[in-house]
């Protein structure tokens, strides 16, 4: 036989015209089904040998022993059929060279199991024929086919992650899945390895190379990472009966929400308000710490901290450390806190900060369960609002140049930036002789402006400075220094003052003086000559008057000995014009400039020059005499004695005019 085979394969250099056709037969069937393939042969010329490769694959099983050769076409010929490597090979064969029977119609056929791969197998041949000369003769091969039905099921998606999830909700995942196969795939249900995982519909018909979305639900009632597994049961070719196989891995990490929350509060500076804690849990909680590093702005009050409904019956404390607060809720006995939802335990805090908000943000929060787990899911902070005044003012107040003499006030303004009343509490000063004239405490409005009155009452003469602190409720400057300044001077001044007696004219210089005064010189321009009729209210001192010009004199009361002028108002010198020269002056005007007032130390004094003065002449018949009091009676130089209701002590001198007593200083005594 193996000469034969060498024969057949090599008789290949010239193909007879002749038109023979080998054709196989096309079938379908299910998964471990046997299918008969016919190989037909038509030929027009007498073959007396065959030989065929017929590739079959891994998905095609070729039934032993299955080839046969059909008996009406077979002229004592023989047929070897084996599969190698996945091909099987055919041999038809007569020792003695007989042509085969007939020209048409099945010459063999052979059996194969079908796999599992859904699919449409080709059926090819390779094939030799051998004619009567023992050459090779032409042969067309048309091919046929096996087809394998069957749904075929993928899993497309092989994961789905649910994520870090809060239970006691549903959240859901689509799962997708293609028929990969050439029949409908029936799915007849979802089976899951948890029981919180489920679907709405058990059941799908997916057509050939089409997908089906399934949505799964995941409701978990627990906390803690999972990891399970859905499959689906099917009619598909590939599906199996335990896990492993078209299986989709569920994974979870759900958790217990368990949150501390703080809550918001507001108030004015300086006001004490309460902070709550709050806390929504979905788990049992026994005990519950939380820090916070408090802001300099929020100054908490000791022991402070109360347990609330919630936790009634709970113990709080608190601890202060630094600047970190602790607050510590918890149960001896681990009983669990009342409901799911609400306030937990709230503690004060005094308002000491600036218009803002403050951040109360916890840290290191604890919410313990009676096994001594911390359960916290979630912490969130919070504010505390503070409305506070705040004091605008200027940074000094100047009272100007004031006399010695009386009391001086001066006004202060005060605004309100802030967003709180503004509460100015006291005022106070780090000199004597100064007061607050306005009623305190004041409250000033947010953005108005409202102003105190300082009053000084001066006590020695020159440049005063000192500060003024006022007191108010503004957090960040609860007390303001404002510079205070004034320039104290003692008041003196000169005047002229004229008047007629008889036929003669009299001018005074009259002096008020609030310094001792032991000299005094100015220049006067206007009128003369004149007589020097009396100096008043000195003390050994004399007059000098020294011409500068035609129509200006320097006029110098002074004392030998430094002595100071007696009283403090009143005429210090006297000129009078008789008769003969008086009618000259009338409206003349006098005017006066370049005044120095020597005190007998401390030098020149400020003093206030005489205003310009019009003489105004108007003779009469009045003659004037000195009188004396004595008694409480004035006693004239001549005869007589005048009663008057008013006399200031016994010695003074008066003047008689008439029937009327006149003091030196011109001042009527009643």
């Amino acid at each position: 036989m193996k000469r034969l085979f060498i024969i057949l394969l090599s008789a290949l250099p010239l193909l007879a015209s002749a038109t023979n056709t080998l054709s196989l037969s096309a079938s379908s069937g299910h998964p471990g089904e046997m299918l008969t393939v016919s190989v037909l042969l038509a030929n027009d010329e007498a073959v007396t040998a065959l030989q065929a490769a017929i590739p079959l694959g891994t998905n095609l099983r070729y039934v032993e022993n299955s080839a046969a050769l059909n008996s009406t076409r077979s002229n004592g010929h023989s047929l070897v059929a084996a599969a190698v490597n996945d091909t099987l090979r055919v041999t038809i064969f007569s020792l003695t060279q007989a042509a085969l029977l007939g020209t048409e119609g099945e010459l063999f056929s052979f059996q194969v199991v079908l796999g599992s791969e859904p699919a449409t197998y080709p059926l090819k041949a390779e094939t030799v024929l051998t004619g009567s000369d023992g050459q090779a003769a032409e042969v067309a091969v048309a091919q046929g086919s096996l087809t394998l039905l069957s749904p075929k099921i993928e899993v497309v998606t092989t994961s789905l992650d649910y994520g870090h999830i809060p239970i006691r909700a549903t959240y859901t995942r689509t799962l997708q899945v293609r028929n990969t196969g050439n029949e409908p795939l029936h799915i007849s249900n979802v089976l899951f390895s948890a029981a919180e995982f489920t679907v709405a519909e058990t059941a799908y018909t997916i057509a050939a190379g089409e997908t089906q979305s399934i949505v799964i639900t995941f409701a978990p009632t627990v906390h803690g990472a999972i990891a399970e597994r859905v499959r689906l049961r099917s009619d598909a070719v590939n599906d199996a009966d335990v896990y492993g196989a078209n299986v989709c891995q569920l994974l979870a990490d759900p958790f217990s929400v368990n949150e501390l929350r703080m809550q918001p509060a507001s108030g004015v500076s300086d006001d004490t308000v309460t902070v709550t804690v709050r806390m929504n849990n979905m788990e049992s909680i026994v005990g519950v710490q939380v820090s916070f590093k408090m802001p300099a702005a929020l100054v908490y009050i000791p022991n402070s901290v109360a347990p609330m409904e919630r936790a009634e019956g709970m113990t709080a404390v608190s601890t202060m450390s630094n600047d970190t607060l602790t607050l510590m809720l918890y149960s001896p006995i681990n009983t669990p806190m009342a409901d799911e939802d609400g306030d937990l335990l709230s503690f004060r805090v005094r308002l000491d900060g600036t218009s803002g908000s403050y951040a109360l943000r916890p840290i290191n929060t604890m919410l313990v369960n009676a096994a001594q787990a911390n359960m916290v899911s979630a912490v969130y902070q919070s504010y505390v609002s503070i409305q506070s005044p705040t004091i605008s003012g200027n940074a000094s107040l100047d009272f100007g140049h004031i006399r010695i003499d009386q009391p001086h006030t001066a006004t202060y303004s005060i605004r309100n930036n802030g967003q709180a009343p503004l509460m100015v509490e006291r005022v106070t000063f780090l000199s004597e002789g100064l007061k607050v004239v306005t009623p305190l405490p004041m409250e000033i409005a947010r953005n108005t402006t409202q102003n105190i009155e300082i009053e000084l009452t001066p006590a020695q003469e020159g440049a005063f400075a000192t500060t003024m602190q006022v007191y108010s409720n503004d957090p960040a400057n609860r007390m303001k220094s404002v510079a205070l300044t004034a320039d104290i001077y003692e008041p003196n001044s000169l005047s002229f003052r004229g008047f007629t007696v008889g036929a003669n004219y009299h001018l005074c210089v009259d002096l008020t003086n609030y310094s001792e005064v032991a000299g005094i010189q100015f220049d006067i321009e206007g009128l003369m000559p004149w007589t020097l009729y009396r100096l008043d209210r000195t003390n050994g001192h004399q007059v000098v008057v020294q011409p500068l010009d035609e129509t200006h004199h320097r006029v110098i009361l002074f004392a030998m000995n430094n002595a100071v002028l007696t009283g403090h108002e009143g005429a210090v010198i006297e000129w009078v014009w008789d008769a003969s020269l008086a009618p000259d002056i009338n409206g003349k005007t006098l005017t006066m400039e370049n005044v120095v007032l020597v005190h007998p130390s401390k030098g020149n004094r400020e003093v206030t020059p005489a205003e310009p003065f019009t003489t105004e002449y108007i003779p009469n018949d009045e003659e004037e005499e000195l009188c004396t009091a004595i008694d409480n009676t004035l006693v004239p130089s001549g005869e007589g004695r005048v009663e008057a209701s008013k006399i200031l002590r016994d010695g003074q001198i008066f003047i008689l005019r008439g029937e009327k007593v006149y003091t030196l200083q011109g001042q009527e005594v009643k």
